[in-house]
């Protein structure tokens, strides 16, 4: 790997004295550029003797220098991953994002990952190469495409006004409109602009080898710079679904970096997730595919409360206001209310010892006050990573009643991949008391 490659955990510290001025500057200059249309920076720059992280996960990269941004899982306050925990945190950050939906990370992938100590962004390459030469050996994308040229015989559809404009004296040419079957499609144009982008970033042969074996499967297919407006022409149906996660991963790739990058440009982007979303969206990912073992059906979970949206209140003029959107609203099976609700919060706590209410914030609780009086939901609960030192808590809504809320942990710390089925108990645990108290 050329440059510099440091490994920081989410609000760790880099210390201003690590790198050159002129590395920082390029750094900051790259941070305080995207914040413009991210809308925060990656870095908080306010502190003199160092740098600080904010709760971004994954990688960003100005030339010289590679950072690899990972979650800070173990429970303590020590911003640095002690010896032997930064591959763990990586295979664990690969498979949440996966389960997550925002990678396209197969069982098999993390398989291989894990006998491997490769930089995460190495890793990130890695898994869309496999992933993307897997699908386009099932098949290339071919779609009729609307084009409109100078042909020397009518085909398709003869577009007169611009016949007569155009081809007054040339007798010998017809300008049509025509459907031509091909693979030059947004989705494919967008593909290959990703494998364009990436080739140019990894250091590993075999990856490289795989991106190539990837664009001479996109010969036909033309170069194009890939604006935000291009994943808006993008139309999947059931033969094309398989390249949705392979698309959303160079959604994220483009987002973060210069769409035609120049030769100085070609390492500056970044690749990166809001580590409460990634936790949010693992959790209800996770719930909804180990549905059945966890003891309900997973028609009964509704992620974002999709189809269980409710109104907190009502204006004058009888509109709702206020949206209520809890993370993961599980149906029970007769009662015609919820089971349960679960709202995550990717937040470390402070140990009973230090707080009776371990740092649970008050408008954490009004929120699932809310939730639980609005839906008529007996059982809800806050639901963070595990710390050590916290014991479960159960509280009882004053004044309603048999309704309680509940604040509860799962380890992410653990190793995910190879300790799901502990994590699956984990969380069963945590469901079954549900089960048992509503009827």
């Amino acid at each position: 790997m050329s440059g510099i490659y440091r490994t920081v955990t989410e609000y760790g510290r880099l210390p201003r004295s690590e790198f050159s001025p002129r590395l920082w500057r390029q750094l900051q200059r790259f941070d305080e550029g995207q914040a413009i249309t991210a809308g925060a920076t990656i870095f908080d720059w306010g502190f003199c003797s160092h740098v600080r992280a904010r709760n971004y996960v994954g990688v960003i990269r100005v030339p010289g220098l590679t950072i690899e941004l990972l979650p800070k899982t173990d429970g303590t306050s020590n911003s640095d991953l002690r010896p032997g925990e930064v591959h763990r945190a990586q295979r664990n950050l690969l498979y949440m994002l996966g389960v997550a939906r925002n990678l396209p990370v197969r069982h098999r992938d993390l398989a291989d990952l894990s006998h491997k100590k490769t930089p995460l962004l190495e890793a990130l390459i890695a898994v869309f190469a496999d992933r993307l030469l897997l699908e386009l050996g099932r098949g290339l994308e071919r779609s009729y495409v609307y084009q409109e040229a100078d042909t020397p015989f009518v085909r398709g559809k003869l577009l007169l006004a611009e016949q007569v404009r155009r081809n007054a004296a040339h007798k010998e040419r017809v300008f049509v409109g025509y459907d031509n079957f091909e693979a030059n499609t947004p989705m494919n144009r967008i593909l290959k602009a990703g494998c364009n982008r990436l080739v140019h970033l990894t250091r590993v042969p075999w990856t490289e080898r795989c991106l190539r074996e990837c664009l001479h499967h996109f010969g036909e297919v033309a170069n194009r710079e890939v604006h935000p407006e291009d994943f808006d022409g993008v139309f999947l149906n059931r033969n094309t679904k398989r390249f949705e996660p392979l698309l959303g991963f160079c959604r994220l790739l483009f987002s973060g970096s210069t769409p035609a990058p120049s030769a100085g440009d070609l390492e500056t982007f970044s690749l990166l997730f809001p580590m409460d979303q990634v936790f949010e969206s693992f959790i209800g990912e996770f719930v909804r595919r180990y549905a059945h073992q966890l003891g309900f059906e997973k028609a009964q979970v509704h992620l974002q409360a999709r189809q269980r949206r409710l109104w907190l209140m009502r204006r004058e003029d009888g509109t709702g206001a206020f949206r209520l959107k809890p993370d993961i609203v599980i149906d029970g099976p007769t009662t015609g209310r919820p089971r349960i609700i679960i709202d995550t919060k990717w937040k470390r706590l402070v140990s009973d010892e230090e707080d009776s209410k371990n740092s649970v914030t008050q408008s954490d609780m009004y929120q699932l006050y809310a939730y639980a009086t609005r839906y008529n939901c007996s059982d809800n609960v806050l639901l963070f990573p595990k710390v050590p030192g916290v014991t479960p808590k159960t509280y009882a809504l004053d004044g309603v009643a048999e309704m309680k809320a509940r604040i509860a942990f799962v380890d992410v710390g653990r190793d995910l991949f190879r300790e799901t089925e502990a994590f699956k108990g984990e969380l069963s645990e945590i469901l079954g008391a549900t089960a048992r108290s509503v009827r």
